[in-house]
């Protein structure tokens, strides 16, 4: 039986109090302040400035096309306006971040944007403490108006004139605001070791959902508060010639949760002068839980990244370990590239190569 990606939407619309999960994408680190608030600002090494774009496609074959599509366009940079001690190091970082999320053909799409502020102060020896804060607005369509209905059938043809259904072309926007706090360690990368450890709380506010402008249509609705609790550790193997990476994220949203570790392998060219660039492949295990249903695994994930002092580019794919028979040994692709630059003092902050 195939069932539509808006036929589920209703009916779970129909049933009582629905809750929404996030915009999703498996390799975090390409998107870090989506993930937190308090890593804006971190552009790597003396960079100041950071453009990030990602592109998420998901589940090709097994849902009509289109099918799962998430883009994420983000900007961010450093800023030193205080005074500072010797060996000290403080800056303030401000960015914007947009993306766009389309599921089904009907389509249901959502829409965000927020503005972020952090403020990082040196605690310690290349050890560093952030804070964050983001705010902004979430946009939500459902439909686009080209549904057709039984009731515009009339003697048989039919009449485009003809009342349809409420819920096809329905909007509405709400307010959005989250903060952060991070730890890390910089400077690292071919050098030494390091260390990134964070927090960061989504959805503050727990917006509620109104598709229609009559309240007594609806039900009960609430996009819920997620907490995010990410870590890195960077193992350096051998000096100027390749690293481990060690990596972690919980997520927990209403009735969803969902793990991801990962362990990324790192190898870096040099010549007799300088860093020329670095490539690293990754494999990571995500697993998952929504409501009562326990924990499982949910997929594998490969990934395989190109890094240069002012480029990264890279390029996963999520292999679905999913019981759901349809979705079995399909899974999704996605694409990131991130552009850095120096305008401007760099803080004395040398960044760290990720999260």
């Amino acid at each position: 039986m195939k069932i539509h990606p808006f036929s589920l939407f209703i009916f779970a619309f129909a049933f009582g109090k629905t809750q929404a999960q996030d915009i999703h994408f498996s390799m975090y680190q390409n998107v870090p302040t989506l993930l937190n608030p308090a890593l804006v600002g971190l552009a790597p090494g003396e960079n100041t400035q950071r453009i990030t774009s990602s592109y998420r496609s998901q589940w090709l074959k097994p849902v009509n096309q289109p099918a799962f599509h998430t883009a994420l366009a983000s900007y961010d940079f450093r800023w030193c306006p205080l005074p500072c001690d010797p060996g000290e190091v403080k800056f303030f970082g401000f960015g914007l971040n947009m993306a766009h999320d389309r599921a089904g053909e009907s389509p249901l799409q959502r829409s965000q944007a927020l503005l972020q502020f952090s403020f990082s102060q040196s605690i310690g020896n290349e050890l560093l403490l952030a804070a964050g804060a983001e705010g902004g607005g979430i946009f939500h369509q459902l439909g686009n108006g080209e549904r057709t209905f039984d009731e515009q059938f009339i003697g048989g043809v039919y009449d485009e004139t003809a009342q349809g259904e409420d819920f096809d072309n329905s909007s509405f926007a709400v307010e959005d605001f989250g903060a952060g706090v991070a730890l890390y360690t910089c400077g690292y990368g071919s050098e030494g070791h390091g260390f990134s450890v964070g927090a960061s709380f989504k959805h503050l506010t727990q917006p509620e959902y109104r598709f229609f402008q009559d309240s007594q249509q609806d039900v009960k609705s609430s996009l819920p508060m997620r907490m995010s609790l990410h870590g890195r550790f960077h193992w350096l193997l051998r000096e100027n010639s390749h690293a481990a990476d060690i990596r972690a994220v919980f997520m927990d949203q209403g009735v969803y949760r969902q793990f991801l570790v990962s362990l990324d392998g790192l190898w870096y060219l040099q010549s007799r002068q300088s860093h020329l660039f670095n490539m690293d492949g990754s494999l990571a295990w995500r697993r998952a839980q929504f409501l009562d249903s326990g924990w499982h695994s949910d997929a594998l994930v490969f990934a395989l990244a190109l890094n240069t002092d002012a480029v990264r580019f890279s390029l996963s794919y999520d292999l679905s370990l999913s019981k759901v028979q349809v979705l079995q040994n399909r899974g999704a692709f996605e694409l990131s590239f991130q552009y850095f630059w120096k305008i401007g003092d760099d803080c004395r902050m040398i960044g760290p190569a990720g999260i």
